[in-house]
């Protein structure tokens, strides 16, 4: 039998003599959601009506999260400000502030929600895994249905995730006109830009006209991997005048690092707490990494780069010695990697990592490429567990820029599908765990990063009896470079650059760095002709 609905003088007449605060909340929590869903789209699961800009309580009473300060003013600041950009260093709980407001928008009241980041990857593994995450954890049930990157209640009321590759993406979203999926009237509209100094100006420009009109928000969030003077938008809207709220977290005063200020925020955040970020790690980093460089800034401090300042090292002396101390525990099994030179001055260098750790170097020259292919089959008989158990060829990792495809086509012809590796190509994302926002130029400028990051985790090493892998390590230098669409992009110099410098090409590192590439494994390997 159905309950008889009750009818609002019984409710006021039952609340008539409790505390008036607690009564009268109680009471506004029933008659709101009767009262809404006459106008809202019918959804599926409950609605939590009542806390429509009460981020902060919606956050404790319905996802059963307790806030930072850093976090419960970021929650806040978007519907008192409706433009809000948040500045911050890693490991801030950035990405669990924002999940929770695109929770909270979601499950309050008719929105349309559009989360962007630089790539897929991005979007699937960050931002999106955590929505996933505290929709499944949630301490009340949240309405509607949550994908790996959507999340629909009702027609017209969705959530989406996608990478900022073509600004025809965002071209036409505004809550007063329905975008290429349903939209109802009077929904929200949230926009949110992660990692954007990755994110292409046009992206943003195409975003403009949707914020002229209705019920529209935009978050914009990243570690400022720019100059703050940089053209690109992020470092604009930092600016006065720009119209956004900005926030700024860190995982320190950057004066204790000897660092300027250089943030402009209506909020700042430093020091947080131990449990999300220690000193003891920012300190980790700012002696590998340098307190002046952009990474430390950026992923520490949580502050633009300094003007000039982004050719730095790939690899420190400091930074080798910390990988020794570390002592790798990685388990990478058997690699061989393989710098090819046909004739002349280089050498052909290949070398042994065994679960990350330089362990043997065989080096030659004035070989034709058909007895460069033979030498390899060779070491990787050698250098295998035992005579039984070579290394397998998805194992073994080939320079085929150039001369080096020739010593691949004849591996395959032998029967080894081994690993060729192009240089020049786009990055392949074999390691995506290790690049947070960065992105890479192309591939060589990939592996130079993989192991730099490698080396700084302590999944790799270089003993000293490698000396001139070591010495070699240290030549190549990196910048952070604002170019297109491609966002902060990371690049090396160019090797001619290196030799120039230092006489000779860099051969034993590059052998070193192609140990860290995964890009094989395509075909089985069978008998060695």
């Amino acid at each position: 039998m159905t309950p008889k609905s009750r009818d609002m003088g019984e409710m006021i007449e039952e609340a008539d003599g409790q505390d008036p605060f607690n009564a009268y909340r109680d009471l506004i929590r029933e008659v709101m959601p009767k009262a809404t869903a006459q106008l809202w789209p019918s959804t599926d699961g409950p609605n939590h009506s009542y806390y429509k800009e009460r981020p902060v309580l919606f956050g404790q009473e319905v996802l059963g999260h307790q806030y930072i300060d850093s976090q419960k003013a970021t929650v806040k600041a978007l519907h008192r400000h409706r433009k809000v950009q948040l500045i911050g260093a890693r490991k801030n709980g950035k990405t669990f502030a924002i999940s929770d407001i695109v929770c909270e928008f979601m499950s309050t009241a008719p929105t349309v929600v559009i989360s962007t980041a630089p790539t897929g990857r991005q979007v699937r593994e960050r931002l999106w895994s955590e929505i996933r995450k505290t929709v499944g954890a949630a301490k009340k049930k949240l309405p509607g249905k949550c994908g790996v990157v959507s999340w629909r209640v009702a027609p017209g009321w969705s959530a989406i995730g996608f990478a900022t590759d073509d600004p025809d993406n965002v071209l036409g979203f505004h809550a007063d006109a329905a975008p290429p999926w349903e939209q109802a009237d009077g929904a929200r509209l949230l926009f949110v830009l992660d990692d954007a100094v990755g994110i292409d100006q046009s992206i943003y420009d195409a975003m403009q006209g949707s914020f002229a009109s209705g019920d529209a928000y935009i978050l914009i969030a990243a570690n400022p991997l720019i100059e703050q003077h940089d053209p690109h938008f992020f470092a604009k809207i930092n600016q006065d005048g720009s119209g956004f709220y900005r926030i700024h977290t860190s995982g320190a005063d950057p004066a204790d690092y000897g660092q300027s200020h250089d943030v402009l925020a209506d909020e700042c955040f430093h020091e947080q707490p131990e449990w999300l970020v220690t000193r003891s790690w920012i300190d980790e980093k700012a002696k590998e990494w340098g307190v002046e460089s952009p990474l430390f800034r950026a992923h520490c401090l949580g502050i633009f780069s300094k003007p000039g300042s982004r050719q730095l090292l790939v690899v420190s002396q400091a930074m080798l010695d910390a990988a020794e101390r570390l002592n790798a525990q990685s388990e990478q099994g058997r690699h061989i990697g393989v710098d090819v030179a046909r004739m002349g001055s280089d050498e052909v260098i290949a070398v042994l990592t065994i679960d990350g750790v330089m362990a043997a170097r065989h080096a030659w020259s004035k070989t034709k490429l058909m007895q460069t292919a033979e030498i390899i089959v060779s070491l990787s008989a050698e250098w295998g567990e035992d005579k039984t158990s070579p290394v397998p060829a998805c194992n073994i990792h080939i320079d085929a820029t150039g001369l080096g495809s020739g010593v691949t086509d004849r591996l395959e012809q032998m029967g080894m599908w081994c690993d060729p590796v192009d240089f020049g190509a786009g990055a392949e994302d074999d390691w995506p765990e290790l690049f947070g926002e960065v992105h890479a130029q192309n591939r060589r400028a990939e592996l130079h990063w993989i192991a730099r990051r490698h080396l700084e985790e302590g999944n790799g090493h270089i003993p000293d009896g490698f000396e001139q892998c070591r010495r070699q390590a240290t030549w190549a230098r990196y910048e952070m470079k604002q170019e297109g669409k491609t966002g902060s992009t990371l690049k090396i110099e160019p090797k001619e650059k290196i030799r120039a410098r230092h006489g000779r090409s860099p051969d034993d590192w590059d052998a070193y760095m192609l140990t860290w590439s995964r890009g094989g494994g395509l075909a089985p390997t069978v008998g060695v002709m």
